[in-house]
């Protein structure tokens, strides 16, 4: 597949930094040497983790490395779902990753399944959120979550996102069926003049 590059807007360099942190966590661009391993280690390679995600477990660490290197590429060109590492305690955890729409966002995010339960991704998407809202121009952030997972969903709550419906057959989650499931769609929008 041929994507050409592109000179980001501004609202795309405000958004997209490099590297940022929270009071707990550590983000930054993907690195496919650094991050490979301890991906497909941490989460790449588990099915309960992957189960309500759009791809299926690796099979072996190449696969993560390919994976990786795309993400690189989306960020050099400026195109595509542009991930961070999320990093705890300088151990990686996780990834939050972002598609641009110029106003609108879709967000996605996993964690290994060593980080559930502690509050890394509610710190992780409540930061990113309130960033991404004060960045002129972006009105709202989307995310699309499968029905049978009501976790991510009371994360996105606590994170002020609200079910705006149910969008029928949308999106095929490769591990729970080849056929398009339902997604409830939770979206964040911006209070401030646009």
């Amino acid at each position: 597949m041929l994507t050409l590059s592109r000179e980001p807007d501004d609202a795309e360099v405000a958004l997209f930094r490099p590297e940022w942190s929270t009071a707990r966590l550590d983000f930054s661009r993907p690195d496919t040497m650094r991050d490979g391993a301890p991906m497909f280690r941490g989460w790449a390679q588990d099915p309960e983790v992957s189960r309500y995600l759009l791809w299926t477990p690796h099979s072996g660490v190449d696969e993560t490395y390919l994976f990786l290197a795309r993400c690189e590429h989306a960020w050099r060109e400026h195109v595509g779902h542009r991930p961070w590492s999320i990093r705890a305690g300088g151990q990686l955890i996780g990834m939050l990753g972002v598609d641009y729409f110029e106003h609108r966002l879709v967000v996605g995010y996993v964690l290994t399944r060593s980080a559930w339960g502690q509050g890394y991704l509610t710190e992780a998407l409540s930061a990113f959120s309130e960033h991404a809202l004060a960045v002129p121009g972006i009105t709202r952030i989307e995310a699309h979550v499968h029905p049978d997972n009501p976790a991510s969903g009371r994360v996105l709550g606590k994170c002020g996102y609200v079910v705006e419906g149910r969008l029928r057959r949308h999106t095929v989650f490769p591990n729970v069926s080849e056929r398009p499931s339902d997604v409830d769609l939770f979206a964040r929008i911006s209070t401030g003049d646009w």
